[in-house]
């Protein structure tokens, strides 16, 4: 839906049709997400003032839809053999253009040089780009929305919304990141390549929220502050570097996953250490942190 992926003019207000597959029908829904408050609006309630979709006209750009070879002005541009674009977002000023494809954000001058080119992990179904001239933004067939720099095409911000519509997660590159409540928190983690002779380490968000849940920044670098992004990583370090000397520990749930009492749960756990040890033992329920029970935590 080109026209229902809109952009607020800084960039700091996204609305778009979030569609699922629910009750053996497809249901969509209008979303609004707003990353100085860090909300999200759906339904008949979201707003749409101030939010325009993709421009696509101040620029001849031809054949962009699901082809081989657009062009600007009748004239080729460079794609990679098989590469196919998907869709086109042209500038406020009509200076440049952004073009998704199936492998690639390109950003072009008005001339159809291009500035340059990100990969993306998955096909870039639409793109927008925001009316003050700073951020590309890309739905992605990962299900994440991302923000990237004109300037030189590098991932500012990404954004993941589940398919109830309720949780979220939004994160930096750096690994600091914010979501609508603990259970979300789960929903992003990162991989950490050990060699090629030894499977990856997956780390969920949720167990480095001690040094990277930090919501305020995400409001500080759409706001154009990428110096507080610059200052926490010098305080805390970037989340690889952290992931490299201080694994977390694996927890492994030994209980049955679904319990059908109305009686006492007895929760059982082991918890492995690995390059980081292990610290204080933290359970939450609903959110809320709760007393320690029987015994001590290793």
């Amino acid at each position: 839906n080109f026209d229902g992926f809109r952009l607020s003019a800084r960039g700091d207000r996204l609305a778009f049709t979030h569609e699922t597959w629910q009750q053996g029908r497809r249901q969509r829904q209008n979303i609004q997400f707003d990353l100085n408050t860090l909300t999200l609006t759906q339904g008949d309630a979201a707003p749409s003032q101030n939010l325009t979709p993709p421009r696509r006209d101040g620029l001849v750009v031809q054949g962009w839809e699901d082809t081989t070879k657009p062009t600007l002005a009748g004239k080729r541009l460079p794609l990679e053999d098989y590469e196919s674009s998907k869709s086109l977002a042209i500038a406020a000023d009509a200076h440049h253009f952004a073009l998704g494809t199936n492998w690639y954000i390109r950003w072009f001058d008005a001339q159809g040089r291009q500035q340059w080119e990100k990969p993306t992990p998955s096909t870039a179904w639409l793109v927008n780009a925001s009316a003050d001239g700073r951020f590309v933004v890309a739905a992605l067939g990962d299900g994440t929305i991302r923000w990237y720099r004109t300037a030189d095409g590098s991932e500012a911000l990404a954004l993941f919304v589940h398919a109830d519509a309720q949780r979220w997660v939004v994160w930096t590159p750096e690994g600091f990141f914010a979501a609508s409540s603990p259970e979300a928190e789960s929903l992003m983690g990162y991989v950490l390549n050990q060699g090629r002779d030894k499977e990856a380490e997956f780390v969920s968000a949720a167990q480095l929220r001690k040094e990277f849940n930090r919501p305020d920044l995400i409001a500080r670098l759409i706001a154009g502050d990428e110096a507080a992004i610059a200052a926490a990583v010098r305080q805390v370090g970037d989340v690889r570097q952290i992931l490299a000397r201080s694994l977390p520990p694996e927890i492994e749930l030994l209980s049955p996953a679904e319990a059908s009492t109305n009686g006492d749960y007895e929760l059982k756990l082991r918890i492995t250490p690995r390059a980081g040890g292990v610290g204080r033992v933290l359970l939450r329920k609903d959110g809320v942190a709760q007393e320690a029970g029987r015994g001590e935590a290793p």
